[in-house]
């Protein structure tokens, strides 16, 4: 009894949800979706790439979220962005095995040519209290 009535308000949400959406006039839907579309460009995608500070550290850059600011218009194969880069730090002067390999996650620019991705990633390593600025090379998936 108790779960019938913990559904039967879901039910009745997404039933009259559906009827308010399929009595809409088209030429109003269609004006709203076509600006939209025109005018906003969503897209999903990612990227690998590996940087590095030229001294001991060496970084594995995993997509992240960020902002993208891409010329669709004239097709342009430029774009720039700037993101968060959760990442895999190798540091190749530790002793110890259990700290050569560390997750760490850095902002910074990037810019793209086609599928060829410049990262700029910068890195806070809290042991030895520094920013590190690292520059690298990527593909765009």
């Amino acid at each position: 009894m108790l779960r019938t009535l913990f559904v039967l308000p879901f039910i009745f949400l997404f039933t009259n949800a559906s009827f308010a959406q399929g009595n809409a006039p088209d030429a109003v839907t269609n004006k709203i979706s076509n600006q939209n579309l025109q005018s906003v460009n969503w897209t999903i995608g990612g990227q690998i790439s590996m940087s590095t500070d030229f001294k001991q550290n060496i970084f594995l850059n995993f997509a992240g979220p960020g902002l993208k600011l891409a010329d669709k218009s004239k097709k342009s194969p430029w774009a720039v962005s700037i993101n968060m880069f959760p990442s895999m730090r190798c540091n190749t002067q530790e002793k110890d095995s259990n700290k050569i390999f560390t997750p760490i996650l850095g902002a910074g620019f990037q810019i793209f040519y086609k599928r060829l991705v410049i990262s700029m990633p910068s890195y806070y390593i809290s042991a030895q209290n520094i920013w590190v600025g690292t520059l690298g090379l990527g593909y765009s998936f």
